[in-house]
């Protein structure tokens, strides 16, 4: 999952034993069982050279992709093997959809504005382990907006798939359906290295 800290932005990282969809604390044995693998205690950070974000959203009836530069992640597991704590932001300064005009306007104050948001960060509140893998809950901020999010991850050794649905009039974007859908797919693709190696 892209887990990232913007370069002045700091978030409080909130702190939470990884539970099972019923509240129950999962044990590392039920983790395995529903990983490929699990990460080693200790502090991962994103490999932002190996991993990217992309996006898709509905546009006059066609279906518009684009990709947006991750800026840097962290993810903390517990020496009991618990997820403890992640965070993460995207460089939306940079955001590609293979057209520089209709880039240009997302950059417009009535859309992203981003002159003066140039990022997209992301705290976890809550992680769970569903049947296809992991669910994390937590709160982008977009626009100037904080807004609730959740990713539905799976992890792979130390590659991590995650993906959301946003809601862009949740963050101010009120631009008409007709023109843009009002959901945007994202899907994180992320390789995480341990911060002491």
């Amino acid at each position: 999952m892209t887990l990232i800290r913007p370069g002045r932005f700091e978030p409080t990282l909130a702190s939470h034993r990884m539970n099972d969809s019923l509240g129950e604390p999962m044990t590392t044995n039920a983790i395995s069982s529903n990983r490929q693998n699990t990460l080693a205690g200790g502090l991962w950070m994103v490999d932002t050279a190996h991993s990217s974000a992309t996006f898709t959203v509905r546009k006059l009836g066609f279906i518009v992709k684009g990709s947006v530069p991750i800026g840097s992640g962290q993810i903390s597991i517990g020496p009991d093997g618990y997820a403890e704590r992640a965070a993460g932001t995207i460089e939306l300064s940079a955001i590609d959809t293979g057209n520089k005009r209709r880039d240009k306007d997302l950059r417009k104050p009535n859309f992203l504005d981003l002159d003066n948001y140039p990022m997209m960060t992301f705290v976890a509140r809550d992680i769970v382990r569903t049947e296809s893998g992991l669910q994390v809950a937590g709160e982008a901020q977009v626009r100037g907006q904080q807004v609730p999010l959740e990713f539905d991850v799976s992890v792979d050794g130390d590659r991590m798939i995650a993906t959301a649905t946003l809601d862009r009039c949740a963050f101010g974007l009120k631009v008409p359906r007709f023109l843009i859908g009002r959901y945007v797919s994202v899907t994180v693709e992320a390789v995480v290295r341990r911060a002491d190696r």
